[in-house]
C-alpha cells in the first residue's frame, strides 16, 4: 500500500509492508512488521524507527537532519538525503546486505553485527562507528572532510577510503585495507593481514598485534609504528617520500624500506629483517634479538646519504643453538656503522656479521663483544673513499675468533687503537699472504685478547690512530 503523508509534523506507525512517503514536516514514522517496506521521509529534520525486521527495505531520508534507526536481518538501501547541510543519524544493527549513503553533511552513521555493510558518508566532517561488526565485510567511503571512522573492537574485514582531509582511521581486529587520502591521516590497525595506505601529508600508523601488514606512508613525514613481538608476523613497511620515523618491534621477517628523505628507522625483537634507509641522511637502530633455536639472517642498508647506523643487543642474550648472520651496507655517501652496543656474543658465540661502509669517507666503530671465541666471524670493509675502522672503544672480549678488515689502503685509510698500548712487536706482516695481523689487547686480562687481520697490505704505524 502507498501511503502518502502530509505536509505537517506527522507521526505514522504501521505493521503492513507499505511505502510511504513522508513529504514536509519533521515526520515519525515507526514499522513493526517483518515486510518489506519503502520509506522516502521528505524534507524536515524526521525520524524513521524499525525494530525487529527481516524485510528489504529502502529508506530515503531526504532534506533535512533525518534519524534513520534500524534492527534485523534484511537487505537494507538508507540515503540520508542530497543536501550539503544535513546533519543526518543512520543506526542500523543487522545481519543483512546494507548499503548507507548519508550523503553531504556533517553525518553519523553506526553499523554492528554480522552483515554486510557498504557506507557512503560523502562530504563533510563525519563520524562512522562499525566497532560493533562482530563478522562480516565493511566498505567505508568517507569522502572529503575531517572524517572519523571507528572500528575498535571489531572483528570483520574492513575496507575504508577516508578521502582527502585530516581523518582519524580505527580499523580494529580483521584483515583490513585503509587508505587515507590526502591530508594528515592518522590510522590504527590491530590483530590480523593488513594493508594500509597514508596517502599524501604527515600520517601516523600504528599497528599492534600479530598479522602479516602492509603499510605505505606516502609522501610526506610519516610516523608508522609496529608492535608484534610474540607471534612474529611479515610485514612491509614504505615509508614514501619524506622525513619518516619508522619504529618496529616485531618477531617477524619484516621489510622495512624508509624512502627518499632523512629517515629515522628502529627495528627490535628479533627476526630476518631487510633494513633500507633509501635515499637521505638516514639514522637506523638494530637491536639483534634471538630466534630461540634458529638461524637470524637479516641486513640493514643505509642507501644513498651520510647515513648512521645502530647496531647493538637487543633485549635478550644469544644462547648456544641461537646464530645471527647479519650484513650491514652504508651504502653511498660518509656513513658511520656504530657496533660498540654490541657485546653480548653468547653462550654459543654465534655471530656473524659483514659491515662494508660503501662509497664514501666511513667510520666503522668495532663490535665490543664479550667474548671472541671461535663461533664469531666480523669482516669489515671500508669500501671507497678516506675510512675509519675505530677499535678505540673495545673493554672486555677475548678468544681466537676472525676479525678481518678488507680493502684497507694503507695511507688513506685510518685505523683507531687509541687507549690500547700497541707496541710495534703488536703489529705482524706476512709477506707470504701479504697480510698484516694487529694484536690488540684491552688490558682487561692477563696476555693478548683477540687478532685483526688486514688483508692484502701491510699496515704501517703511521696508519695507526692513538700509536704511541
Amino acid at each position: 500500500m502507498a501511503i502518502i503523508l502530509t505536509e505537517n509534523k506527522d507521526v505514522f506507525t504501521t505493521e503492513n509492508g507499505d511505502t510511504i512517503f513522508a513529504l514536509g514536516g519533521d515526520d515519525s514514522v515507526t514499522i513493526n512488521d517483518h515486510s518489506d517496506h519503502t520509506v522516502w521521509a521528505g524534507t524536515g529534520n524526521d525520524t524513521v524507527v524499525m525494530a525487529g525486521f527481516n524485510g528489504n527495505n529502502v529508506i530515503g531520508g531526504g532534506d533535512g537532519n533525518d534519524s534513520v534507526n534500524l534492527q534485523g536481518d534484511g537487505d537494507n538501501k538508507i540515503y540520508g538525503g542530497p543536501d550539503a547541510i544535513g546533519r543526518d543519524t543512520i543506526t542500523v544493527q543487522g545481519n543483512g546486505t546494507n548499503i548507507i549513503f548519508a550523503g553531504g553533511g556533517n553525518d553519523s552513521v553506526t553499523a554492528s553485527g554480522t552483515g554486510e555493510f557498504t557506507i557512503g558518508v560523502g562530504e563533510g566532517n563525519d563520524t562512522v562507528d562499525i566497532g560493533g561488526m562482530t563478522a562480516g565485510n565493511t566498505i567505508v567511503y568517507a569522502g572529503v572532510g575531517q572524517d572519523s571512522i571507528d572500528g575498535n573492537g571489531n572483528l570483520s574485514n574492513d575496507k575504508i577510503f577516508a578521502g582527502d582531509g585530516v581523518d582519524t582511521v580505527d580499523a580494529g581486529g580483521g584483515n583490513d585495507t585503509v587508505w587515507g587520502g590526502a591530508g594528515n591521516d592518522s590510522i590504527d590497525s590491530g590483530e590480523g593481514d593488513s594493508t594500509l595506505g597514508g596517502g599524501d601529508g604527515r600520517d601516523t600508523i600504528n599497528v599492534l598485534g600479530d598479522g602479516n601488514n602492509t603499510i605505505y606512508g606516502g609522501a610526506g613525514d610519516d610516523v608508522v609504528g609496529v608492535t608484534d613481538v610474540a607471534n612474529g608476523g611479515k610485514n612491509f613497511i614504505d615509508g614514501g617520500e619524506g622525513k619518516d620515523s619508522i619504529t618496529v618491534a616485531s618477531s617477524g621477517a619484516d621489510t622495512v624500506n624508509g624512502g627518499v628523505g632523512d629517515d629515522t628507522i628502529d627495528v627490535s625483537a628479533g627476526g630476518n629483517d631487510i633494513i633500507d634507509g633509501g635515499e637521505g641522511n638516514d639514522q637506523i637502530t638494530y637491536a639483534t634479538d634471538p630466534t630461540a633455536g634458529k638461524t637470524t639472517t637479516a641486513s640493514v642498508s643505509g642507501g644513498a646519504g651520510d647515513d648512521a647506523i645502530v647496531v647493538k643487543d637487543g633485549a635478550a642474550a644469544y644462547a648456544a643453538a641461537d646464530k645471527l648472520n647479519l650484513t650491514v651496507n652504508g651504502g653511498d655517501g660518509n656513513d658511520t656503522l656504530d657496533f660498540s652496543g654490541l657485546t653480548a656474543a653468547g653462550a654459543g658465540q654465534n655471530i656473524g656479521l659483514v659491515a662494508d661502509g660503501g662509497a664514501g669517507d666511513d667510520k666503522i666503530i668495532a663490535a665490543d663483544l664479550n667474548s671472541f671465541n671461535t663461533g664469531v666471524s666480523i669482516k669489515y670493509t671500508g669500501g671507497a673513499g678516506a675510512d675509519i675502522f675505530d677499535f678505540s672503544g673495545i673493554t672486555t672480549g677475548a678468544g681466537a675468533g676472525k676479525v678481518t678488515i678488507t680493502d684497507f689502503v694503507s695511507g688513506t685509510d685510518k685505523i683507531d687503537v687509541t687507549g690500547l698500548g700497541l707496541v710495534v712487536t703488536d703489529i705482524v706482516f706476512d709477506a707470504v699472504s701479504g697480510d698484516t695481523t694487529i694484536v690488540l689487547d684491552t688490558g682487561a686480562g692477563v696476555g693478548a685478547d683477540f687478532d685483526v687481520v688486514v688483508t692484502g697490505t701491510k699496515v704501517l704505524t703511521s696508519d695507526l690512530i692513538g700509536f704511541v
